[in-house]
């Protein structure tokens, strides 16, 4: 979904909050996936077991179908009638009730069967639910047939491995051309959402038991885009898979009576979907402590930049300031030097001959009298230590 929204495909609803094991996010429609949940809980199923055609022709077939029917509403009106679309797993099975819905709301849906290689699948599986590799096998068995039955093979099949190769450009070039949505956008699209380190696809070298999902897998991993030439071959595949699978329904039915048993041994629907929301608003609740995390995180490192920033900063400053104090001490250091020199020469002219006869000749005029009167004796006295110095010298 995230690549589909990169080349032009809306975001509509609400999706599940990502998680430590998918912290990008699972863009499913939590509205979508609620109501699915509620439709196999209503008719006691399982979700990894096939359905039966009369469940769709239950009270719960009608009421999951008047959800949905609100749901597309709603999302028509989210993006004014345009192109918009949705996943979830559980949506192969429950085709019969999607398709009615699209009948009364004359909606022409366009199909993308996203395949992954069942020894991959059965592996994954076995780690994480503990079920057995030959119930992982069933599973993928049951909801590829189930979408390739329900859509009469009128999708496009989408390799999961082959995003992580040089084809995922031309890939998802010819999926935004099947949807009409923009194929210029396809590079770009890929170049930003895949990622080597997203790629689950592992099979520890495990082949294939089951013969019905060898020999469909067999043709499906030819097929890139549109079903077209293999239609013919697929179609009577699906019958013969569907047909071998309805004649082992008693054991499907008696799985899920215990499975009904179970639940009705436990806590009331009521007691558990309580629980239910509580632990997800406790997941919900751990979810947005991670992403605060982050966000403080980020916050810090932002931090110590700009400290470390200030801090240069200081040192610049500092330094700067110790070239101008260096400066400066050296400006005054001349001036003293200056100054000295300039009070020697000062003293030299205060003491020398000329300077003392000036000072008595403007003494004697600008300030007549007794130094007009002492003038005579002055200048001999004058004329007299100058003849001493001399003689010493």
């Amino acid at each position: 979904m995230e690549l589909l929204q990169e080349i032009g495909l809306p975001e509509t609803g609400d999706f599940a909050a990502a998680n430590e094991q998918n912290p990008r996010g699972f863009f499913e429609d939590i509205e979508i996936l609620n109501t699915h949940k509620q439709f196999y809980e209503d008719v006691a199923v399982h979700p990894m077991l096939p359905l039966r055609e009369t469940a769709f022709e239950s009270e719960a077939a009608d009421k999951c179908k008047r959800k949905l029917k609100g749901i597309v509403e709603r999302r028509f009106a989210e993006t004014n009638g345009g192109i918009w679309g949705f996943k979830d797993p559980r949506t192969n099975a429950l085709l019969p009730a999607w398709r009615q819905v699209f009948t009364q709301k004359e909606v022409v849906p366009k199909y993308i069967l996203a395949l992954r290689d069942p020894a991959s699948v059965a592996v994954s599986m076995g780690r994480q639910n503990k079920n057995g590799k030959a119930m992982a096998e069933l599973v993928w068995l049951s909801r590829v047939s189930d979408a390739l039955y329900h859509t009469g093979g009128n999708c496009f099949v989408l390799h999961y491995e082959h995003l992580f190769t040089d084809k995922a450009e031309q890939i998802m070039s010819s999926l935004a051309g099947y949807l009409g949505l923009q194929t210029d956008k396809a590079e770009a699209a890929v170049q930003k959402v895949i990622q080597t380190s997203l790629n689950r696809s592992v099979s520890e070298s495990y082949k294939v038991q089951n013969p019905h999902v060898s020999n469909l897998y067999s043709v499906l991993r030819n097929i890139e885009g549109p079903i077209v030439e293999e239609l013919k071959e697929i179609q009577e595949s699906v019958q013969n898979i569907r047909s071998d699978l309805n004649n082992h329904m008693g054991w499907v039915d008696f799985a899920n009576q215990q499975y009904g048993a179970i639940s009705s041994s436990g806590p009331s629907k009521e007691a558990f979907r309580a629980l239910e929301c509580k632990i997800s608003e406790l997941v919900e609740a751990r979810n947005q402590l991670v992403c605060n995390n982050r966000d403080y995180k980020a916050q810090i490192q932002n931090l110590r930049k700009d400290l470390r920033k200030q801090r240069m900063q200081v040192i610049y400053t500092g330094n700067s300031e110790r070239a101008n104090v260096e400066n400066n001490s050296k400006e005054v250091k001349s001036l003293k030097n200056k100054l000295v020199s300039q009070e020697k020469r000062n003293l030299k002219l205060t003491n020398s001959i000329s300077y003392r006869l000036g000072k008595m000749l403007v003494d004697a005029v600008y300030k007549p009298g007794r130094n007009t009167l002492l003038l005579p004796f002055r200048v001999i006295g004058l004329i007299l230590s100058k003849t001493v110095v001399k003689k010493w010298a």
